[in-house]
């Protein structure tokens, strides 16, 4: 029986542990999948215990690759080793509630490359650490652009999809599946959420989302004179001015947010009613929580001077530029606000550039 779904899991050096992660793939209520193994160069018992797994369930392999240290290179060797029209991803310490797959297959058409579901994250103990909110599962190709949104583990595509963007982008700077959903959302491909909860994420410090080095940033402004750019960015990270800030963060989010309802390429899951004043509550919500955002402003010396900028969580400089066009666009209130502060215009857009939640980054 050929296998409906491949299933793609990097792994590097989670030794036993990884044996509830393949069993969640295990477990799931539809049969016919496989499931490929990526060990990046691991140096513990990892492929042995893939090994032994597979002895008694022939649809897990393993394939050794050579260390790479991100999961982009093992994704793209998984991909080219797969042999299902459609592909999802589980990361080594992650898991699948048993009607993932089931859930996700039956929101997949041809309309769309990508369906994505909720999820739920969980300490190192298995506590629960909270529910994707609603509010995440509302999707359009400018939302995608400036928030993450969903991590791969969450997500369901069509193969070709990914293929003709050119796969997974190969690069130690992290922020891969961001990457990847931006060049699939460029190309004209359309998204489906679904509303279900269906897998559970691990959540740590220490894993590696939580240790980018974020090398690019929206430009706020520029000085002669490196006390000058600080003392800009002591203004801006003034607690006074923090409230003035939120408020027409708020109102411009609002705004944005309503503005796209009756945008064609809105996507929200099937059965769910998403009124203005659900809206509204929502995104007031999100902006009370928005407290690490002024820990993203840093000052680096260019060809033209001192720039202040307000760090973004992206893989590329380009990225960063799309962003920065699309919150100067959307947000005038939280622009005029910010250069009122700094007394100047803004080179770009304002220090809220979006919400970078899953890769535990301040943008």
């Amino acid at each position: 029986m050929s296998p409906r779904v491949s299933v793609i899991c990097p792994a590097f050096n989670r030794g036993a542990a990884l044996v509830s992660t393949l069993r969640s793939v295990q477990a799931q209520s539809i049969p016919d999948w496989e499931l490929i193994v990526v060990s990046d160069g691991s140096t513990d018992e990892t492929d042995d215990v893939v090994r032994d797994m597979s002895r008694s369930d022939p649809r897990i392999r393993l394939h050794r690759a050579p260390r790479h240290g991100h999961p982009s290179g093992p994704c793209n060797i998984g991909a080219e080793l797969a042999s299902a029209p459609v592909h999802a991803y589980l990361a080594h310490d992650d898991h699948w509630e048993s009607h993932h797959l089931e859930v996700l297959l039956s929101a997949l058409g041809r309309d769309t490359a990508l369906v994505y579901g909720r999820a739920v994250r969980e300490d190192g103990t298995g506590r629960s650490l909270g529910t994707t909110e609603w509010f995440s599962q509302l999707w359009h190709p400018d939302i995608q652009a400036v928030n993450v949104l969903f991590e791969p583990v969450r997500a369901l595509w069509w193969a070709d999809a990914v293929a003709e963007v050119g796969g997974w982008r190969e690069s130690a700077e992290g922020l891969e599946d961001w990457d990847l959903w931006l060049r699939l959302a460029r190309a004209g491909h359309r998204f489906t959420p679904v509303g279900d909860v269906t897998a559970r994420i691990y959540e740590s410090p220490s894993t590696r989302k939580h240790q980018l080095a974020c090398p690019h940033d929206v430009p706020l402004a520029v000085f002669p004179d490196p006390r000058e750019a600080r003392a800009a960015v002591r203004t801006l990270t003034d607690r006074r001015l923090t409230q003035r800030f939120l408020d027409a963060y708020r109102e411009d989010t609002i705004a944005w947010h309503l503005s796209l309802l009756a945008a064609q390429q809105f996507a929200i899951p099937d059965g769910w009613d998403v009124r203005p004043g659900d809206l509204e509550e929502a995104i007031a919500d999100v902006v009370a929580q928005e407290v690490r955002v002024w820990e993203s402003l840093r000052v680096t010396q260019t060809a033209d001077g001192w720039r202040v900028g307000s760090v973004v969580a992206t893989q590329t400089a380009e990225h960063a530029a799309h962003i920065a066009q699309l919150v100067a666009a959307h947000m005038p209130r939280l622009s005029a606000c910010v250069a009122e502060a700094l007394g100047r215009p803004l080179l770009s857009g304002p220090p809220f550039a979006g919400r970078a939640e899953h890769e535990g980054a301040a943008v």
